[in-house]
């Protein structure tokens, strides 16, 4: 964890917040998963740092999200999927989590690190079905598709609150300067 702390210093007092957009579950991965492109608005936010916690294959993601976007997302030299110890780490060092339901949730959630997850309507009955809240984490925040297959209403949401907690954030961390 100190590695990745020591390594994050290079971004500042900014939020530093973890994403991950796809779950490799065999039976519903595909439900549950999203494109990178469509975290546009999300990885635009100003005044906070992106970081991939995404495992497996990313490079074409990533760089599909530069051509289209023309935006960046931070990626260590490592594959979370190879080394979870690592993956572990770099999480305990980040300030926040905004995932699909995949096993990065879980380690956040157990780490107590605030955790944002977008859901698919049909979720894993461990997420119930309403509600924001988790009775297996604190941490966590839940939000949920209203309609099968129909990411774009969460990422809004997803987006403004993400906006305004990254605007509160800087507010108080300039009120303390």
């Amino acid at each position: 964890m100190e590695h990745f702390q020591e390594k994050y210093k290079q971004f500042g007092d900014k939020l530093k917040i973890g994403v991950s957009w796809k779950s490799s579950s065999k039976s519903i991965g595909d439900l549950k998963s999203t494109q990178l492109t469509q975290w546009k608005d999300i990885l635009s936010i100003p005044n906070a740092q992106f970081i991939n916690i995404q495992y497996g294959e990313i490079d074409e993601n990533i760089a599909e999200l530069k051509e289209q976007t023309g935006l960046d997302l931070f990626v260590d030299d490592f594959d979370p999927f190879i080394d979870i110890e690592k993956a572990v780490a770099q999480i305990a060092a980040l300030d926040m989590v905004v995932s699909v339901s995949n096993a990065s949730v879980h380690f956040a959630g157990q780490l107590n690190i605030p955790t944002w997850i977008l859901l698919n309507q049909r979720t894993l009955w461990h997420w119930f079905n309403e509600g924001e809240n988790t009775v297996w984490y604190d941490s966590i925040r839940l939000y949920r598709q209203e309609q099968l297959e129909t990411w774009d209403p969460v990422f809004s949401r997803v987006t403004t609150d993400l906006t305004e907690l990254v605007a509160n954030f800087n507010k108080q961390l300039g009120e303390q300067e």
